[in-house]
């Protein structure tokens, strides 16, 4: 990661071709500050729904690479996630990836050079202890990794014993892969404690017990090559026995001048919406621990779906298609108490196909109304109670606004 930082001196002026990002939800990938309430909903206390004999490594885990870096260090190089830890917790991750440098004898969180601002005891720990006593039922999965290394008196692993001490009865750090059961409430930690310094101790289940896929250097391969081992480890965790622990890493990053003109942000936009694809095209089965960029409401959601015993919510989602007759590639729009959009046609801009929205599918439970221009003027259609299938959106009949919601609530129809 050092040498990409190295690049940025030489290759600035290659910024001026870079687009700023707009804030947005989509499905698979997140821009936004904060998830929404609906997704907070769903994804606070999922893991209630698991029985406690399940072993962690027999469930499939929302988790994020580098989960505390939100300050992409001017040039968004940095920056792996939108959102906050706890926000992240709220939204259903269960895996985190905490990454400190050590200094002082204290840890700060760290991507490469460049500083989160963010300290190891107030906004790590004591946030996840946090959202872990108001959401007992719920275990998280911690990685603690050494990002770098200032002046200290003791070693990595001296300090890291230090953070744990006042709560070593909420952090598991035996080697064994748990049940559920036996860590709700709990932190079960990773060891990649450096080995100086460790007097014997172990911190967690060793990182040589997952079986990984982590291909993330984008100068070696390419976005084709790694959606493919992406795709691989997810049907080998299918097929793979019980009790093996598989981590498929979705993140990758250009380690080379490209990192300037496709940050995380950029990588994670390409990736995303494929994984996506692949964790609802393969069910309802053990895929293992899935850890990413920027991952969107829906991507979470669909991989904490893929446990037999989590209920799957539908009338979270509206299907919007590219062709009529609900065919091609799909768009889904997650719908809480009320959702609209202006411009259907230009709903996901950055879409081979934004402009192309031509079917809508509405499920059970809510209702649309469309409008034949944009800003929800012109003829309107409807409302249709779902389920109902709405063609043509964009095509002949010109529908280019779209509001849903449920039946009952405060209709701010026009």
């Amino acid at each position: 990661m050092t040498r990409v930082f190295s690049i940025a001196a030489r290759a600035a002026l290659l910024l001026c071709v870079v687009a700023p990002v707009v804030a947005q939800h989509t499905a698979w990938y997140s821009r936004t500050d904060a998830p929404r309430e609906w997704s907070r909903e769903l994804g606070r206390r999922w893991m209630s729904c698991l029985d406690d004999a399940r072993v962690l490594s027999e469930v499939s885990i929302p988790g994020t690479h580098d989960t505390g870096t939100r300050n992409g260090g001017g040039l968004g190089m940095a920056q792996c996630q939108s959102w906050t830890l706890r926000d992240q917790l709220e939204a259903g991750i269960r895996w985190v990836d905490i990454r400190c440098r050590h200094d002082r004898d204290a840890f700060r969180i760290f991507h490469g050079p460049v500083d989160q601002k963010l300290s190891f005891d107030a906004d790590v720990r004591d946030v996840v202890l946090d959202f872990l006593e108001d959401n007992p039922t719920e275990t998280v999965v911690m990685v603690v990794k050494c990002e770098g290394r200032g002046r200290n008196s003791r070693s990595f692993a001296a300090t890291l014993d230090s953070y744990l001490r006042p709560e070593a009865e909420r952090f598991y750090t035996k080697t064994a892969v748990p049940k559920l059961g036996a860590v709700r409430g709990k932190v079960v930690l990773f060891d990649r404690t450096p080995k100086r310094g460790r007097d014997g101790k172990t911190y967690g289940i060793p990182w040589s017990v997952p079986r990984r896929q982590d291909a993330f250097n984008l100068a070696k391969i390419s976005i084709r090559q790694k959606l493919d081992r992406i795709e691989d480890h997810f049907r080998t965790a299918i097929d793979g026995a019980s009790s093996t622990w598989f981590v498929n890493h979705t993140s990758a990053a250009n380690t080379d001048a490209r990192a300037l003109l496709e940050p995380p942000r950029a990588v994670a936009a390409r990736i995303n919406p494929r994984v996506f694809e692949l964790v609802r095209e393969l069910g309802r089965r053990r895929i293992g621990t899935v850890v990413m960029d920027f991952p969107g409401e829906q991507l979470i959601h669909a991989i904490i779906a893929a446990n037999p015993g989590v209920p799957v919510q539908p009338a979270h989602e509206v299907a919007l298609y590219a062709s009529p007759g609900f065919a091609a590639d799909s768009l889904w729009l997650e719908v809480g108490e009320y959702s609209q959009l202006e411009s259907v046609a230009d709903a996901e801009a950055g879409s081979s196909w934004a402009d192309e929205i031509e079917s809508v599918r509405v499920p059970a439970g809510l209702r649309g109304t469309a409008w034949s221009d944009p800003g929800f003027a012109g003829e309107r259609f409807g409302p249709f109670l779902g389920p109902v299938e709405l063609e043509r959106v964009a095509g002949a009949e010109n529908w280019e606004s779209l509001k849903v919601d449920r039946p009952g609530t405060h209709d701010r129809s026009r």
